[in-house]
């Protein structure tokens, strides 16, 4: 999560960077990793789900209802 919000601060901060600059050099290094980071995040909230059902059985239609 904190590589994410990384991300995004450093895209507002560094937005209006002159291409070839530090900032500019640093979002280029670092954004490829934030997409990575919020891949794991989705991964990691998928399994907290699944083993938020898997701890208390629910029916599918009444899961699927409430959702």
């Amino acid at each position: 999560m904190l590589l994410v919000f990384l991300i995004h601060l450093l895209e507002f901060l560094c937005a209006q960077a002159p291409k070839g600059s530090v900032n500019a050099q640093m979002i280029e290094f670092i954004y490829p990793m934030g997409r990575v980071a919020g891949l794991f995040f989705l991964v990691i909230v998928g399994c907290v789900v699944y083993r938020s059902v898997l701890d208390k059985p629910t029916i599918y239609l009444a899961f699927v209802r409430v959702v």
